[in-house]
């Protein structure tokens, strides 16, 4: 739906076909396309029930839907705003999440329990349904963003994120947290659905 992301995609010569459209309006005829992917987008748009049924739509019949989303959980698990509430500094946790959802345009976060509702009533049959993206990782995840404001500097002057990280850091980073992403994940923050039409 960014124009300015459109392009950056198209300079990159990686589509066949780009599109701008809002997701819950598509440009595209009844029974289109086989799969539909859509990773971490749907707490980032208003009414995902219509996103979803626009997304039944446009899939052909035995069509597959393959999801992630983030849940109401994500806040709680997080490093920061727990801290700070803990700390007896509600108000600026609460800051934190508001300034966190207004820059990353969150504006959904439903329970799991609601988002697979959602899914069922759409019409879809839910293949799989799985946690993903453990506490663990949310709070790590949390606790390096703050690393990441460099690069989201640069893209209002160079029209993308520019990232500085030396390979021996990277490794680094790698080789501390790989194995906590390798473990079965027993408890997520975000949700991975897969469903059929």
């Amino acid at each position: 739906i960014a124009p300015r992301d459109l392009f950056a995609a198209a300079k990159r010569k990686m589509y066949k076909n780009l599109a701008l459209a809002d997701a819950r309006d598509l440009p595209f005829t009844d029974n289109s396309y086989s799969s539909i992917i859509s990773i971490s987008t749907f707490e980032h748009i208003t009414n995902p029930k219509k996103l979803l049924m626009e997304m039944y739509r446009v899939l052909k019949p035995n069509g597959v839907l393959a999801i992630t989303m983030e849940t109401d959980e994500v806040d709680g698990k997080t490093f920061y705003r727990p801290l700070l509430n803990k700390i007896g500094l509600p108000f600026v946790s609460n800051f934190l999440t508001w300034a966190y959802n207004t820059y990353f345009h969150r504006s959904t976060l439903p329970t799991k329990k609601e988002w697979i509702s959602l899914v069922e009533k759409t019409g879809f049959e839910i293949l799989v349904k799985k946690d993903i993206i453990s506490p663990l990782i949310t709070k790590l995840y949390d606790f390096f963003i703050v690393t990441s404001w460099p690069a989201q500097l640069f893209r209002p002057l160079i029209g993308r994120r520019k990232v500085f990280r030396p390979k021996f850091i990277e490794d680094l980073l790698v080789k501390i947290f790989l194995k906590y992403i390798e473990e079965e994940e027993i408890a997520g923050t975000n949700l991975f659905i897969v469903a059929k039409k």
